[in-house]
């Protein structure tokens, strides 16, 4: 299962440092993917990760990747959980020296 082909769209734009377009695929892709349980999950850690690059996302963003962390391990998913405390700790570090 691929789950929806606007997670592969949305993380090319945000390879491509476009967050703006990156989201805009990434939250389709989220509702698409709702019903695939760890899709879902790492849906939702790309859609963060889109957020976290826009100022005015960034504090909704780093919420979410501290909840991802938790549903990850919940899910028994550490190597998710662990990407999504590194992105919330390296987001944290930017805003605090910005």
């Amino acid at each position: 299962m691929l789950g929806s082909k606007h997670r592969f769209i949305g993380q090319g734009y945000l390879a491509a440092h476009e967050p703006d377009r990156a989201i805009t695929h990434l939250v389709r892709a989220e509702e698409e993917n709702r019903e695939f349980g760890a899709l879902h999950l790492r849906t939702r850690f790309d859609l963060a990760r889109a957020r976290l690059c826009q100022p005015d996302s960034r504090t909704g963003a780093e919420t979410e990747m501290k909840t991802l962390q938790r549903d990850a391990t919940a899910r028994n998913m550490p190597r998710l959980a662990a990407q999504a405390e590194d992105s919330h700790r390296s987001s944290s570090y930017l805003s605090s020296n910005s």
